[in-house]
């Protein structure tokens, strides 16, 4: 099952899904350096900016997840 990853973060749901056999087909985070790190750990394409402004030109084939993980900005 093909997934995308919204609020990215480091990957590590990311990493969970992969290992219980889901697809990962593209993923979103704001922060360049936290991108990086999620680059590091899963070698996966990642657009750099705010979730909201991405408007992808059509929903990529086969998509049948779309996993977000909870903002964890310092408070």
């Amino acid at each position: 099952m093909n997934f995308i990853s919204h609020f990215s973060g480091c990957g590590g749901a990311a990493t969970g899904a992969k290992i219980s056999g889901f697809n990962l087909v593209g993923a979103v985070e704001i922060d360049e350096k936290i991108a990086q790190l999620y680059r590091d750990n899963l070698s996966a394409k990642i657009i750099v900016d705010d979730v909201s402004k991405v408007n992808p030109p059509k929903r990529p084939e086969g998509l049948l997840v779309i996993q977000t993980s909870p903002p964890c900005q310092d408070y």
